[in-house]
């Protein structure tokens, strides 16, 4: 059998399960080609059903983007009740891995929860739900340079609407040009 593609993805990573869904999406004949099953390559993992990737540094003030995906998830969920003051000490997270049997009564799966330790959870505000993040880019002077991108995290601390710094790091990447 001969089967023809507009596009062929090697890849079945984000990138490239990204690419092939815009693609085939606009009426391409897509094939994704990866040699493990659909989500891509996890170089290190942690030994359980999520296969969470094992980070490869867990500095907080300066990260080193070279080293993997940096994922930031900042505050503390934006709540009316604040589910930041639910966090484990210490650092953990659950991770819903399947889901269980229907309930005869309702119908509903309920989710099938991992609890792993969470090395990369770097810093955690407990005391405030809401805030956001203020990005400050210097691209650099000179190819192959570095770029950095300095990351503020503030508080709403105030019905007003004040602003407290909470969290400074900088992001920093030998530039690719």
């Amino acid at each position: 059998m001969t089967r023809s593609y507009d596009l062929i993805v090697i890849g079945a990573g984000m990138a490239g399960v990204s690419a092939a869904n815009k693609c085939a999406s606009q009426g391409w004949n897509v094939a994704i080609v990866d040699a493990l099953p659909y989500g891509g390559t996890i170089r290190g993992h942690q030994d359980n059903a999520t296969l969470t990737p094992t980070p490869a540094a867990t500095v907080t003030d300066v990260v080193d983007t070279t080293k993997g995906t940096v994922h930031m998830v900042l505050g503390g969920g934006g709540t009316s009740v604040p589910s930041n003051q639910l966090f484990f000490q210490p650092p953990k997270c659950r991770v819903i891995t399947a889901v269980g049997a229907p309930d005869p009564t309702t119908g509903k799966r309920p989710p099938v929860y991992v609890t792993e330790p969470t090395p990369w959870s770097a810093v955690r505000d407990t005391a405030h739900s809401y805030g956001f993040a203020a990005f400050a880019v210097d691209p650099g002077t000179r190819r192959g340079g570095t770029t950095t991108m300095k990351v503020t995290y503030y508080d709403v601390t105030g019905t007003e609407g004040a602003l407290t710094a909470f969290e400074t790091f900088t992001l920093r990447r030998i530039r690719q040009d």
